[in-house]
């Protein structure tokens, strides 16, 4: 937040509905030059219509640039598709107006494909961590047969939906996250957390038994790398990317799902043996990659305090943080709050 990147998951809803019309009314336009009627263009979460209905530009205008709030009121509150049958979805599921219920998100027919992205839609509530914990609370429902299979017909519909989801934000934040400018007030931020733990004596010998610092990034973005030669320089000895790093997805991937393995249902899934349950679920991913290892190399080492800096500590990590604030070398905790 204090870096002004819109890395929110309203900043990535917003780019992907946004980058969806704009493609479309592209197409129009090109359509109408040519006198083609090709496949419209999309990232593969709405599905547009070979002809727009009204065939003016204006209306797709209208939802260019526009907040969240707009396209759920166009899909939802303001459409009066949906607005007749005077339900949610989730109350919708299990009735018995099922021929209803798809046309009931299209506009000028433009629907949502994506369901899981309908889904987090509707409920917008704004908080990044909620598209993990939209995405279990479903999960939980389907392994207890409580949702009827016509919005997720199955996990693996709803493991694609999330899987379509993690790429699309893969590719916004590539795109649309610059972090190449650090922020001065910041640096002293850092140096006033480090100070206590740095010999100030320039004496070589001293120097060595200065007590090593790690940034343990929750981030996928490179912001710590802002400060790289600030923090080289004052002997910041380890960035973990504990996530997964944007730059090199090969190496070390992209975690995104759910990290709660003390929630009551996450138990009977594991032992049910049905490994479609634990796609997403990311202790398990933790162990393809050497970060996690390496966390736990450098809190077993010695006594240390946890620095918190711009995370929620939402539930989707509650297991990771828990293996960190509940360590027996884990000797204080400070929270760091972003004030505007």
């Amino acid at each position: 937040m204090a870096h002004g990147l819109k890395t929110g998951y309203h900043d990535f809803m917003l780019w992907v509905l946004t980058t969806e019309f704009k493609n479309y009314k592209l197409w129009i336009k090109q359509s109408e030059s040519t006198s083609k009627i090709g496949t419209p263009p999309t990232l593969g979460i709405l599905d547009f219509p070979p002809i727009f209905e009204t065939k003016t530009e204006t209306e797709l205008d209208v939802f260019i640039s526009k907040s969240l709030v707009d396209f759920k009121n166009y899909f939802f509150d303001k459409n009066p598709n949906y607005h007749s049958l005077q339900k949610e979805p989730s109350a919708i599921l299990g009735n018995e107006i099922l021929m209803q219920y798809k046309s009931a998100f299209n506009r000028h027919g433009i629907g949502i494909k994506n369901n899981l992205f309908r889904h987090l839609l509707f409920k917008n509530n704004n908080i990044w961590v909620d598209i993990e914990n939209e995405y279990y609370d479903i999960l939980i429902k389907l392994f207890k047969n409580k949702l009827s299979p016509l919005e997720f017909k199955s996990i693996e519909a709803l493991n694609s939906d999330f899987e379509q989801i993690r790429e699309l934000l893969k590719t916004y934040l590539n795109e649309n996250i610059d972090t190449n400018v650090s922020i001065e007030a910041l640096q002293d931020v850092f140096l006033n957390i480090a100070k206590p733990y740095l010999n100030e004596n320039e004496n070589f010998l001293q120097k060595l038994i200065i007590k090593p610092i790690c940034i343990l990034n929750f981030n996928y973005t490179a912001t710590p790398e802002m400060y790289n030669s600030f923090l080289k320089d004052h002997h910041i000895s380890e960035l973990n990317y504990i996530h997964g790093d944007l730059r090199d997805t090969k190496k070390n991937p992209l975690i995104f799902g759910f990290g709660d393995e003390k929630e009551e249902h996450y138990l009977p899934m594991e032992s049910c043996k049905d490994d479609r349950f634990l796609e997403f679920i990311k202790s398990f991913a933790y162990l393809k990659t050497p970060y996690y290892s390496k966390l736990l190399s450098f809190i077993e080492d010695d006594k240390y305090e946890v620095i918190i800096m711009g995370h929620s500590c939402g539930q989707s990590d509650r297991v990771l943080l828990k293996t960190i604030f509940e360590h027996e070398n884990c000797e204080k905790i400070i929270i760091k709050y972003y004030e505007r």
